[in-house]
């Protein structure tokens, strides 16, 4: 099961109303740069290796000076220390990130909805139509709880997945019809979780006209 967050804070610095938010980056990297510690010499800019080696080559180093600079936001400061910790561009552990799908995947497999031929008749495939549907109906939920944390049934979560799949798609969709950037993060404690999923099905109902939540 995954969830959704649909509010205005992500993993890097870009936002769902603006993906590529380069004047915020831009203005957190000249704090940064303009403290104490790494103002160089006649306002020259600073390369990367002088950087580091203002920081001893160590980032628990790096992170504490970052957090001097940037402690009136800490959360900005934990979005930026926990997105990269190497060099890699991305901002997610991609071995974490496929473990945990190993519960959906296996809840699928359960489901028998893996197997080839699974929805090759009229009576099946009317589940993927309603799975789309319930999606559909997930999205404008969203788009009408802008800041709540809402989880989806394991079929709208299926749908969900698929749509991503088509990035560009995901990104035009999402932006028009929610009216933001819609991350699918999974990185979330049982608890939280569980109580989300009950909200959720609540917002459902009232939304609905006391349709249940609970499909599969």
């Amino acid at each position: 099961m995954g969830h959704c967050i649909n509010s205005r804070r992500h993993c890097t610095l870009y936002t769902p109303g603006n993906t590529k938010n380069i004047a915020h980056a831009r203005r957190v990297k000249t704090a940064i740069l303009q403290a104490r510690t790494f103002k160089a010499r006649n306002n020259d800019a600073l390369t990367a290796r002088e950087v580091m080696r203002k920081a001893s080559y160590s980032f628990s180093i790096l992170k504490g000076i970052m957090y001097g600079i940037l402690r009136p936001d800490e959360r900005l400061f934990r979005r930026l220390t926990n997105a990269y910790t190497d060099g890699r561009i991305f901002s997610v552990e991609l071995v974490a990130a496929v473990t945990r799908q190993n519960s959906f995947v296996g809840k699928m497999y359960d489901l028998k909805w893996t197997q080839p031929g699974a929805f090759e008749t009229i009576d099946e495939e009317v589940v993927l139509w309603h799975a789309i549907a319930r999606y559909h109906a997930f999205l404008d939920l969203m788009s009408g709880l802008p800041i709540h944390f809402l989880v989806p049934t394991l079929d709208i979560d299926l749908a969900w997945h698929t749509h991503q799949l088509r990035s560009y798609d995901y990104y035009y969709d999402t932006k028009k019809y929610v009216g933001s950037f819609i991350d699918h993060d999974d990185k979330v404690e049982e608890t939280h979780l569980s109580n989300s999923f009950d909200t959720t099905a609540s917002a459902w109902r009232s939304r609905f006209f006391g349709v249940q939540y609970t499909y599969c």
